[in-house]
């Protein structure tokens, strides 16, 4: 080793970075990867859709009535389950049309997909201003998301265990450079019997 490295290799080699690297979680591949795959993006839109949709029923169903009615929920639900479910799945569909049409993987096709998902919610509701806010509140969520997820690897956020930005983070301070850790400048000597005074 030579003067003022490490004790120990901090590289990852490629064997173990495959084999033990973690991978995106499916339920935010609607941001990762190519926005080219209609199938693919259409569904996961749908799934979004679904649990949107989940989390207004239970909402609705608590804010309508006191007492629980069976033909009363089936209601509920179709009401405001429904256009969420088509909400998030236009969204894919739209989404992924869009950046198929313009041959590009960037964030305009997912302010394009919240438009049309917002529109979607105010045409089920029949109200311009619903699908108005819907639309606006979507575009500004799904591009601020994909803004985030492409610029993730500039920052340093990647899941990429070997970035140095990663290993060497400990050095960064207010206005000033921390200094190395202990034991980095003098890791080639031998001082397995020093005696601590």
């Amino acid at each position: 080793m030579g003067e003022g490295q490490p004790r120990y290799d901090t590289a990852i080699s490629n064997e173990y970075y495959y084999k033990y690297r973690s991978r995106n979680p499916v339920i935010i591949s609607l941001f990762y990867g190519s926005d080219r795959n209609i199938p693919e993006k259409t569904w996961i839109g749908f799934k979004y859709g679904v649990c949107a949709g989940v989390f207004a029923v239970v909402m609705s169903a608590g804010y309508e009535q006191t007492k629980l009615v069976f033909s009363r929920e089936v209601e509920s639900a179709i009401k405001h389950g429904t256009p969420w479910v088509i909400a998030g799945t236009v969204y894919g569909l739209s989404m992924s049309t869009i950046a198929n049409l313009r041959h590009k993987d960037d964030e305009l096709n997912h302010l394009f997909g919240g438009v049309a998902a917002g529109t979607a919610i105010g045409s089920w509701y029949k109200s311009a201003g619903i699908g108005g806010w819907a639309a606006l509140i979507f575009a500004v969520f799904g591009l601020g998301i994909k803004v985030a997820q492409s610029t993730e690897n500039e920052r340093g956020f990647s899941n990429d265990l070997r970035i140095p930005k990663r290993l060497n983070r400990h050095r960064l301070g207010w206005f000033i450079e921390r200094p190395d850790h202990e034991g980095i400048a003098d890791g080639d000597k031998d001082d397995s019997f020093k005696r601590i005074k």
